[in-house]
């Protein structure tokens, strides 16, 4: 997988600054996944982990509310706080737990509609 680049900043320093191969952040709008090459965005950072994949090293990181700017020179994140581990934060893993299940029904509805949607339009192909 090719590399982009990734700064993670806080008010009082620069937490990361390195390439990843993946990336993955809590947003406002669920959780979203970036490789390079991402279409250029901005958006807004809601309150949990970001995960930076790069081969086999998976690197779990932990945020405050921010931003992010996704660029043709990589992925900018400015969150409020950044830590190591979720209780530097205030935050429990039952919280990630919670958060992970909701996600996990979530995308299964949504694989449930598609295919029911796909059946729908093979069915009306084959009787026309």
């Amino acid at each position: 997988m090719s590399a982009f680049f990734l700064r993670i900043a806080t008010p009082e320093k620069m937490f990361y600054s390195g390439s990843a191969e993946y990336l993955s952040v809590d947003t406002t709008d669920g959780r979203v996944g970036f490789l390079r090459g991402a279409i250029p965005q901005i958006a807004v950072l809601s309150r949990g982990r970001i995960e930076i994949t790069n081969g086999d090293v998976k690197t779990v990181l932990y945020n405050a509310d921010g931003m992010l700017k996704v660029g043709s020179d990589g992925v900018d994140i400015i969150a409020s706080a950044c830590a190591d581990n979720a209780d530097a934060l205030g935050m429990t893993d039952d919280e990630f737990a919670a958060r992970d299940e909701r996600e996990d029904h979530d995308l299964r509805m949504v694989k449930a509609r598609i295919v029911t949607s796909i059946r729908k339009l093979r069915d009306k192909a084959d009787g026309e």
